[in-house]
């Protein structure tokens, strides 16, 4: 008897590359650094390029900073490789098909990663913002391609002066690397109205980093670096009695510090009237010297995040426990963040709103909160720098906190 043999047929849908994509597979060398804006599409990228590698049998071994960073990449590429699927680790991060090809996905945080395995092929996403790159490339990940002679993505959205802007400048050097500079607009899903809209509210030099694509230097400039004097600091006269008053609190001893600002429903300007700067004081002496300037107006507050821990008060208080009692508040007219922003979307979100923003106005008077937006600094790790001059950040701290918590929707990041 003759056997009838049915085969079953499976499909596997790798990702179509848009216009941009194909650029860089058709332009790839053995060594591929690649510059993207944000929403370019690297993740897809990426998934064609593991799937294509996986499919001949081969190994891929992928990188990130830290594993928040592969969810999207490895949900993608689990769901695609699904039907041909013979092994699968959530806990290991990887995938074994049945043409013997294998993924495993690395988290950079670990910084002997993937040292001593064999890969045909890696990818590294993210790999600006990788801490200790330069080593892990070097010592650990570039052996891994030896036996195979395989080759390597390096995939980022740029930061001036990392390891990653080290080796897109490869390319001059060395003839088997290549590197792509690949703006968000190359991406051709992405609606040119979109990034009309973002263009509008980003300050320059974010926008200039973020969607064209480029290595700006952002450090050793003031955390403000928009700040004009020319521009911003202007008298618009006394607060107004029919508009609440934006207190926006930084809780240090030496100085405790806090500003009041206002800005109308429609946020068409902001401003800030006064300054708060005490030495050696403590909250009470804070909230005596705001009624004394103050008393009459309807308060709301934000500010310092941690300003929720007891540090420094007795038991069972907190600072923001004792501005409620002082000056006579209710729940509602605190709007007190979970955690303090991250510097570098702070960073951002100020410099867009001071450069974008029509009216942004600070009072002549706050002359420390002047101080600080022409003087702080940021570190090369982007921290601010608060040790060169102790005097200086906290006002900038309020400030900050203040649009935070109020005008987040300003930019327009994805």
């Amino acid at each position: 008897m003759i056997a009838n043999i049915i085969e079953k047929i499976v499909r596997i849908f790798k990702p179509k590359p848009h216009e941009g994509q194909v650029t860089i597979i058709k332009g790839a060398k053995r060594f591929n650094v690649i510059a993207n804006g944000r929403r370019w599409g690297k993740t897809i990228l990426a998934v064609k390029l593991s799937m294509e590698t996986m499919l001949k049998g081969q190994n891929v071994g992928y990188f990130a900073p830290d594993p928040a960073l592969f969810e999207d990449f490895w949900e993608e590429l689990k769901e695609r490789l699904e039907p041909i699927t013979i092994y699968k680790s959530e806990s290991k991060h990887t995938i074994r098909i049945n043409t013997g090809g294998e993924i495993k996905l690395w988290s950079l945080e670990k910084k002997n990663a993937g040292r001593s395995k064999k890969y045909h092929r890696v990818i590294i996403d993210e790999a600006a913002f990788a801490k200790n790159l330069k080593y892990q490339w070097e010592k650990c990940i570039r052996a891994t391609l030896t036996d195979y002679q395989g080759d390597a993505f390096f995939f980022s959205s740029p930061a001036f002066g990392t390891f990653f802007h080290e080796i897109f400048d490869y390319c001059n050097k060395y003839s088997n690397w290549a590197s792509f500079q690949m703006p968000t607009s190359t991406n051709p899903y992405i609606k040119e109205v979109e990034l009309k809209e973002i263009e509008e509210t980003t300050d320059p030099l974010t926008w200039a980093q973020e969607y064209l694509a480029q290595f700006v230097n952002l450090t050793g400039l003031a955390f403000m670096y928009t700040f004009k004097r020319d521009k911003h600091v202007k008298d618009f006269g006394e607060l107004r009695e029919d508009l609440p008053v934006y207190l926006s609190f930084d809780f240090n001893i030496s100085p405790m510090t806090c500003i009041a600002s206002q800005h109308p429903d429609d946020h068409s300007y902001i401003y800030t009237r006064h300054e708060f700067r005490l030495m050696n004081s403590d909250i009470y002496e804070m909230c005596n010297a705001i009624l004394t300037k103050l008393d009459g107006y309807y308060f709301i507050v934000t500010g310092d995040a941690s300003g929720k821990n007891g540090t420094g008060l007795m038991k069972n208080l907190n600072y923001y426990t004792v501005i409620k009692n002082k000056l006579d508040l209710q729940p509602h007219q605190f709007k007190v963040p979970a955690d303090n922003p991250s510097i570098e979307n702070n960073r951002v979100l100020c410099n867009s709103i001071l450069y974008r923003h029509p009216k942004v106005m600070i009072h002549p008077e706050c002359e420390y909160l002047i101080k600080d937006m022409e003087r702080v600094q940021v570190l090369q790790n982007g921290d601010i720098d608060k040790k060169t001059d102790t005097t200086l950040t906290h006002l900038l701290d309020t400030y900050r906190y203040y649009l935070n918590a109020y005008f987040k929707s300003f930019i327009k990041l994805r």
